[in-house]
């Protein structure tokens, strides 16, 4: 797709502008929170309105799904760009991983807070009540049970004594 396309009202492209130097089409108006830009009655997301016009609608990557678990992820990384050559199709997760959120930041760390690495071998993922994956460090883990274990048995004797 071309800059001032015809397949886009003439409307949109007024509030578009390109930038020479990255090649964005920066959209002005309406942002919602994160930098995105909305357009139109129905407050649609311009990165959207641009790809849909050129691509179609987005793909579902797991038809078992009820909700869509696609989103356009913004390679050029600047929130208001329209432009649908700088936006791509990924899941959530990797939407997520993508940015600079915690959880990136979580998953970027190669080792635990007490230097065991994070391995294939010594690292176990558990599930919180919130339902959210979490990485805990295998040696780290075995060690506080342990030292649960010691406390319940120290308690136990305790009990036997008095």
């Amino acid at each position: 797709m071309q800059w001032g396309d015809p397949r886009l009202p003439p409307s949109f492209w007024k509030r578009c502008i390109p930038e020479p130097n990255t090649a964005c089409w920066l959209m002005l108006g309406r942002q919602v929170p994160g930098g995105y830009t909305q357009y139109g009655q129905d407050e649609r997301m311009s990165h959207r309105i641009t790809w849909e016009a050129e691509h179609g609608p987005l793909p579902v990557f797991d038809p078992h799904r009820s909700r869509v678990d696609v989103e356009l992820d913004h390679r050029c990384n600047t929130p208001s760009c329209c432009n649908p050559e700088h936006v791509r199709p990924v899941t959530s997760r990797e939407n997520n991983l993508r940015s600079s959120g915690m959880s990136a930041r979580n998953l970027s760390r190669v080792a635990c807070p007490h230097g065991h690495p994070y391995d294939e071998a010594n690292t176990i993922v558990v599930v919180d009540g919130r339902g959210r994956r979490r990485r805990k460090c295998r040696a780290c883990f075995q060690t506080l049970l342990d030292s649960r274990k010691l406390a319940r048995a120290e308690r136990r004797s305790a009990r036997l004594r008095a």
